[in-house]
């Protein structure tokens, strides 16, 4: 790491809680060169994170982050001074992709880790659509669970729930007031009556939408990170989960 700061200090954009302005302000203070390649390409790791944790992104198309990485190398820099062009910006992206500080995908630009988490995350999702779950007859239910919650469902409602029983991973979306709560409530009442011992875990990223969640469906709900069990480990300072791919849910 030392060895790596002598180089450039611009390293230390890679580090959490050194942003690229903070960095940049101490360099320049000491009479940096505001063309440094090193420069550049802290300004485009930083777009990047940046797009992901005020954007939730995976990545940046290419012209986006040139753009992103321009705007804060650019900044503060008089007019009258030369500013950095975008061909010093495409030509230290291209470097950093040559030595694989970042990944290029059909001209989307990734950090490596996170292009790693999104193959094995896409690859999981075809290993569990690959697989067919059991028949089940929601004909035996169906109406029971219509009477039960005091609802009708539309052809395309009916639809939705069928799909959840056909596959290990249905995905529902629409706008507001399309349904959407609807599906979710018979998709839960009717696992209930063709699965009386079943367990039904009802999981939402946060808190308040965990809430929402176990009012709408009559069920507890927790958050995702609540429902993977988290552990601490106070000597390494790490957080794992005590549910994962050796013990799954």
């Amino acid at each position: 790491g030392v060895t790596l700061l002598r180089e450039s200090f611009f390293y230390l954009c890679q580090v959490p809680g050194f942003g690229f302005k903070r960095v940049d302000a101490i360099v320049q203070k000491s009479n940096g060169d505001p063309h440094d390649p090193k420069r550049v390409q802290g300004a485009l790791f930083y777009a990047l994170e940046k797009s992901r944790n005020e954007g939730g992104h995976l990545y940046m198309e290419i012209d986006a982050l040139l753009r992103s990485a321009l705007q804060l190398l650019n900044d503060g820099i008089p007019l009258s001074e030369e500013r950095l062009k975008l061909v010093e910006a495409e030509r230290e992206l291209e470097a950093m992709i040559q030595t694989n500080v970042v990944v290029s995908n059909k001209g989307n630009i990734y950090l490596p880790h996170v292009y790693k988490q999104e193959c094995e995350t896409a690859l999981k999702i075809a290993q569990m659509v690959l697989e067919i779950p059991a028949p089940v007859n929601l004909a035996s239910v169906m109406e029971q669970v219509k009477s039960k919650l005091g609802i009708g469902l539309s052809k395309r409602q009916e639809e939705g729930v069928q799909m959840a029983f056909r596959h290990n991973l249905s995905i529902i979306t629409g706008g507001p007031g399309t349904g959407k709560s609807t599906i979710l409530k018979a998709v839960v009442e009717a696992y209930r009556l063709l699965y009386p011992n079943g367990i039904i875990a009802l999981a939402a990223p946060t808190g308040r939408a965990a809430k929402r969640l176990s009012e709408l469906c009559g069920a507890e709900a927790s958050t995702i990170h609540r429902l993977l069990e988290p552990e601490f480990d106070p000597q390494s300072g790490r957080l794992s989960f005590r549910k994962n791919q050796n013990d799954p849910l």
